[in-house]
């Protein structure tokens, strides 16, 4: 089990214990642990540890926990966002990745600029990668438009990026790239 302080992890005794808790996907049980955390930065480091285990399927599930509690509470997540999004890279779980990226891209501001590049090269690796789930390529076209925001030099090449993908992308896929860049078209003009 993994403690987080405020820049580094270190090895310790887990204090509540979420990663036993966390037997099934219910979304009973998802709820208790959420109200569980309420509005605790100490219960809600100890499930980021568990999620940053990379280990299916409890890792998957404290992710899920994670998305849930950013919408009670959005501050929570702020002082983990560094180590998150340099973990984003090598998480295995499928499930935690996209619960991660559907933290940051449905809560932008609280994105770090020393993150925002790595945080932009992957999304744009992500988004074209037919191997890749939807729901990541997805979350990863919601961050860069949140970047594209910020940085419309980047707008050409995200534009060029979701024609490419309208060519041989999944309906819904599609769908989300032409709402997309119906978006960033208003932005621009």
């Amino acid at each position: 089990m993994f403690k987080f302080s405020h820049k580094f992890i270190t090895k310790s005794k887990p204090m509540f214990n979420y990663e036993s808790k966390l037997v099934d996907s219910s979304r009973i049980l998802a709820d208790i642990l959420v109200a569980d955390i309420g509005n605790s930065q100490e219960k809600y480091n100890e499930m980021v540890a568990v999620a940053l285990m990379d280990k299916y399927p409890v890792s998957m599930r404290a992710a899920r926990i994670l998305t849930l509690c950013k919408s009670k509470n959005q501050t929570l997540v702020k002082p983990h966002i560094k180590t998150i999004v340099q973990s984003l890279k090598s998480i295995k779980v499928e499930g935690v990745k996209r619960g991660f990226l559907k933290i940051l891209s449905e809560v932008p501001d609280i994105i770090n600029e020393d993150c925002i590049g790595l945080l932009t090269d992957l999304a744009f690796d992500w988004m074209g990668d037919p191997k890749k789930a939807i729901a990541i390529r997805v979350y990863s076209i919601d961050l860069l438009m949140h970047v594209v925001k910020k940085y419309p030099d980047l707008g050409h090449e995200f534009a060029s990026n979701m024609e490419t993908i309208m060519e041989d992308g999944s309906s819904g896929l599609k769908s989300k790239c032409k709402h997309t860049l119906r978006k960033l078209n208003n932005i621009h003009s």
